[in-house]
């Protein structure tokens, strides 16, 4: 167990336990990017060769009630609702027996940054993008434009809202999409962007 100056991670250790895994383990919170910036801990793992494997997830409560959601993300009432969750992956560096490959997690510092990398990137017909709460209905204009002839789905209508919703939409995605691609786009409160690929 990794001991931060916090008893947060004592979660972590439970989790570790209570599934007899050993082996480092963190317990992550990053508002709207938590789930991603789990991701990127295993990466840093991966690529420095400190582990081959690992396990990632994400579990949130419904904490706000729907009005205390509503008005903290100016949403319309009765749009979207408050959910827990729960979403777990075992992830590897090797290919073999997997059900789905992470083809790209990557973090922008504004919109402009996000927009030109996406324009370079060779999404064909067989993906579907989903957004984060944040991104509002003038920026998924946008967003519709960039992602032409692709479909969206709506993760937030679909699943709820928690803050690491985009776990649970891989998920769904993983289990029942019969599109071969996703591409989750995030957004924090600061403007900044995460951006998962997954392909099936």
């Amino acid at each position: 167990i990794n001991f931060i100056n916090t008893m947060s991670n004592v979660a972590a250790f439970y989790v570790a336990q209570s599934l007899r895994i050993s082996g480092r383990n963190i317990m992550v919170s990053s508002k709207s990017f938590s789930f991603e910036r789990a991701l990127e801990l295993l990466k840093a793992e991966f690529l420095s060769g400190s582990a081959s494997c690992g396990l990632v997830g994400s579990v949130d409560e419904a904490v706000f009630s729907n009005e205390v959601f509503e008005e903290k993300f100016n949403i319309t009432p009765g749009r979207h609702n408050m959910v827990e969750a729960s979403s777990w992956f075992y992830i590897s560096r090797e290919q073999d027996h997997s059900v789905a490959v992470i083809e790209a997690l990557r973090s922008f510092k504004n919109r402009e940054q996000i927009l030109s990398w996406i324009k370079e990137q060779p999404f064909d017909q067989g993906t579907v993008y989903a957004t984060g709460i944040l991104i509002d209905d003038e920026e998924k204009k946008a967003w519709r434009g960039l992602f032409s002839g692709m479909d969206e789905y709506d993760m937030i209508s679909n699943l709820g809202y928690n803050d690491s919703i985009t776990a649970a939409c891989i998920a769904r995605f993983v289990e029942s999409a019969t599109a071969q691609r996703l591409i989750t786009v995030n957004r924090d409160q600061q403007g900044h962007y995460a951006v998962t690929v997954v392909s099936r």
